[in-house]
């Protein structure tokens, strides 16, 4: 099996979404900060570098956690539009180890920083991360670039439709023992 340790980008709702981590998943508002702390843990332990929007939401939330771990090893790079850029994601770049700017606006912020990394994990839905989702298909066909959808079902409604599915490298976990079996499974095929 390939030891390397892969990358990923972290995407999930931001600010006003968060609330559906509660509304639609299986986590409680109270349950968040510990599940987001050992978000952080397995990624330090698994994952060489992580790719963030530092704006207000689950993926911050995630980079501050992973930050403020003493003994860290994961980089955390944090991705910025060119154009649209904000005061509160200049402000939390303070939380990432890099600071990489996405020649563009919004849109390309949301189709744009994933192709970077090995794989997507996602830590809720939202239309943004629709958007990212989808884009991973574009990165397959154009830059030969697979990029692995890995979404946690615990902070979810459902799985995705099947039209979407078909189209993307999706796999689902629920606990960090079923995460590292996509991980393994994803090295293999590397």
């Amino acid at each position: 099996m390939n030891n390397t340790k892969l990358t990923a980008f972290i995407a999930g709702p931001s600010n006003n979404g968060i609330k559906n981590l509660y509304t639609f998943g299986h986590i409680t508002e109270a349950d968040y900060p510990k599940y987001i702390d050992s978000i952080a843990r397995f990624l330090n332990t698994h994952f060489e570098a992580i790719g963030v929007l530092p704006d207000i939401g689950v993926p911050l939330d995630v980079a501050k956690a992973l930050h403020s771990i003493p003994d860290r090893t994961t980089k955390i790079k944090g991705f910025y539009p060119k154009y649209g850029n904000t005061p509160t994601i200049t402000g939390n770049l303070s939380f990432c180890d890099e600071a990489v700017e996405i020649n563009g606006g919004w849109a390309e912020m949301n189709t744009q920083p994933n192709k970077n990394f090995d794989v997507m994990l996602c830590l809720g839905l939202s239309a943004g991360v629709f958007t990212e989702i989808a884009h991973t298909k574009v990165h397959r066909l154009w830059s030969h670039k697979t990029v692995y959808v890995l979404i946690d079902e615990r902070v979810v409604s459902s799985h995705l439709n099947a039209e979407l599915e078909s189209d993307v490298t999706v796999m689902y976990f629920n606990s960090a023992e079923t995460l590292l079996e996509c991980i393994n499974k994803i090295k293999e095929e590397k």
